[in-house]
């Protein structure tokens, strides 16, 4: 049964919905025809099985090649993820467009796998890797720029994590907290573009946005210790806190459930960091809980006989 979406021009002008909502809603309530998520599964099991299958092959040969025979099979695996994206995009099927996304996704790795390859051949320093990091990231974006898809935004989003983390790496090894914050910075940007539509879909935006900021937050606090780490977790304290009441005002439950979690991990982390352990903080929290969720009754009682 499927939905009237015939009012859906009028809700986009009059702003209740975005024009990318108005996309994904046609896209949901369109009819899918019969078989098509039997073809669905076996192009995504059929596809996973050569991957595989070629994964073992390169596997079993790996050692034995030189460094630009390695070099030409990262480039051949990435071409003929490349071809076969587009081949199955050309055909116009909504289940070959979908197999075409995933596989044009995974074509990020060895893209990016082959660029650090050669730059290990240049150069033999530990930049190589961050080097194919930020080239899947250029792979990623492309592709991102002309599809918009789910499958182009999973990768962009796995990339730029990659990159941030592997440049730390060489750049500050020595202080991982400074990767932390610079990875949570790009989750925090990630999150604010995903508010205004500006990297659909906006569901995939906030999710990797939130990932990245709380991988981000953990490196950071996990590099410190003192004063300085209770001061990071306030600071994520409040960041939990912004995006959960964010997510509250625009009725975005992805955020509103990110933002208890960071509470849930720093809240007590910073208590015992602070206090020690105990029964007082628990207890404290309890009461605090307690005493939030009585106000919120409260004020819906309220709400409700107005």
């Amino acid at each position: 049964m499927h939905a009237d979406v015939s009012n859906v021009d009028a809700w986009v002008q009059s702003g209740i919905i975005t024009p990318e909502q108005a996309r994904l809603i046609g896209e949901f309530e369109q009819p899918r025809p019969r078989g098509s998520i039997v073809r669905d599964i076996l192009g995504y099991v059929g596809a996973t099985l050569v991957l595989i299958a070629g994964a073992i092959i390169v596997a079993e040969t790996w050692g034995d090649m030189d460094r630009g025979a390695r070099v030409l099979v990262a480039i051949g695996a990435a071409g003929a993820l490349v071809a076969a994206g587009l081949a199955l995009d050309r055909t116009g099927d909504p289940t070959a467009r979908r197999v075409a996304a995933t596989s044009l996704m995974l074509g990020a790795a060895p893209a990016g796998f082959a660029c650090g390859l050669v730059v290990d051949i240049w150069t033999e320093s530990d930049v190589a890797v961050a080097a194919g990091f930020i080239a899947a990231v250029l792979y990623s974006v492309g592709w991102y720029v002309t599809r918009r898809s789910w499958a182009q935004h999973i990768a962009l989003v796995a990339s730029v994590t990659g990159a941030v983390l592997s440049i730390g790496a060489v750049a500050v090894a020595d202080d991982m907290w400074i990767t932390g914050v610079a990875l949570a910075l790009v989750g925090t940007g990630w999150l604010v573009a995903s508010s205004s539509d500006r990297l659909p879909p906006r569901l995939l935006a906030e999710a990797g946005g939130l990932i990245t900021l709380g991988t981000g937050s953990l490196i950071t606090v996990g590099g410190l210790d003192g004063a300085f780490a209770r001061t990071w977790m306030a600071v994520w304290i409040a960041t939990s806190l912004i995006v959960a009441i964010h997510g509250v005002r625009r009725d975005r439950m992805v955020l509103v459930a990110g933002g208890i979690g960071g509470l849930i991990i720093y809240v007590p982390w910073l208590l015992v960091e602070a206090f020690g352990e105990g029964i007082g903080v628990p207890l404290a929290l309890l009461g605090v809980g307690a005493t939030l969720i009585t106000g919120a009754v409260i004020l819906a009682r309220r709400a409700s006989s107005t």
